[in-house]
């Protein structure tokens, strides 16, 4: 197992073990030991930036969406994840469900005739919903930069100019004083 890999098993296993106080996070002091001490906040800190670390590196893998450009299917960071995407009046750019499995996208982003900058931002959006729901990463401070690296990766893939699309997405969050 690499090192970025056992960063990222160790970050999960955090998560996904139940807190015994309220407030404070823990971890096994060793295999033979059953007492647990609070992680510290340092320690916890750096455990997730190198997690962030590794998420930046590691590439988008498959993008695929549905004929009708309603549904996303992406495998990142070695798990398959899909969602419905919901095209409406939005008060960002984009945004995703807490309770569904579904993204939503500014309807106003179709007016602009430039479906690369959709695609991208729906990658966007289902990488951050991914990276929130599965690994409980901080949606601004962690999430998002990472989601935002792979949405220029994908755009990059599919011959889209990176420059362009931040042009059309700030466009469409001025347009209507969003920010």
């Amino acid at each position: 197992m690499t090192r970025d890999r056992a960063v990222a098993e160790m970050l999960l296993r955090r998560k996904t073990r139940p807190k015994l106080k309220k407030g404070k996070r823990y971890a096994k002091r060793s295999k033979k030991s059953t007492t647990k001490e609070p992680l510290s906040k340092k320690h916890e800190n750096a455990l997730r930036e190198a997690f962030v670390k590794v998420l930046l590196k590691s590439p988008l893998g498959k993008v695929r969406f549905s004929d009708d450009e309603r549904h996303i299917s992406v495998i990142f960071f070695d798990e398959k994840f899909s969602y419905r995407i919901v095209i409406k009046r939005e008060v960002n750019v984009g945004s995703w469900s807490k309770s569904k499995d579904e993204i939503f996208i500014d309807k106003e982003i179709l007016e602009t005739e430039n479906i690369k900058s959709f695609k991208a931002l729906c990658v966007h959006e289902a990488v951050e919903k991914f990276l929130v729901e599965t690994y409980g990463l901080d949606l601004d401070k962690e999430a998002h930069v990472v989601a935002t690296k792979k949405e220029e990766e994908y755009l990059k893939r599919i011959g889209g100019s990176w420059r362009s699309h931040q042009l059309v997405v700030y466009h469409l969050w001025d347009k209507l004083d969003r920010h």
